[in-house]
């Protein structure tokens, strides 16, 4: 764990993996290695248990000290937040991790009869370069992982959606709708 502390190091920029310097390659293997684990995992799939423990807690730890700095609050992420923070009668929370503690939302919401709705807010890291609409394979992944986890997940999708929003009447509209509130 010390050793992937010292590797992640502070994050210094927007790019989410840009502060690992030469070890970019291995901590996102690692993390994907890790993640597909989950998925192999979730599904019963006998090849969940292909990684040696030892791989397997190496990952994990990799994830977890990663997960700490990679996953940094958008500006994006921000602006949501507090738009559902004015709604009356709802609940909301940041960075919620999962009850088995291996994944966290941007945002979790409690809506006033008590229901909890898990928000992502998805910027340009989660799409295809060549295509703004299509998600790329990790965020597949990590919305697949965050499905079996949480009851009900909503995506935001900034480019898409949020940046469209002109006043803080639209956004909350578009919000109150998302989330069926």
């Amino acid at each position: 764990r010390e050793r992937a502390e010292t590797l992640v190091g502070e994050r210094g920029d927007d790019s989410p993996v840009s502060h690992l310097g030469g070890h970019t390659s291995a901590l996102i293997v690692c993390r994907l290695m890790f993640r597909m684990h989950l998925e192999l995992a979730d599904v019963g799939h006998p090849d969940a248990m292909a990684l040696s423990w030892d791989n397997l807690l190496m990952c994990r730890n990799l994830w977890e000290a990663t997960d700490k700095v990679v996953n940094k609050v958008s500006t994006a992420q921000t602006q949501v937040y507090n738009a559902l923070r004015s709604i009356k009668g709802v609940e909301v929370h940041q960075e919620v991790v999962s009850r088995d503690g291996v994944l966290s939302v941007d945002l979790l919401l409690i809506r006033p009869d008590g229901s909890k709705v898990a928000v992502e807010v998805d910027g340009p890291y989660h799409f295809m370069n060549n295509a703004s609409r299509r998600i790329n394979g990790r965020t597949w992944l990590r919305n697949r992982l965050l499905e079996r986890r949480f009851p009900e997940v909503v995506y935001i999708h900034v480019d898409d959606e949020w940046r469209h929003m002109r006043t803080q009447e639209q956004e909350l509209d578009m919000l109150k709708s998302r989330l069926r509130l």
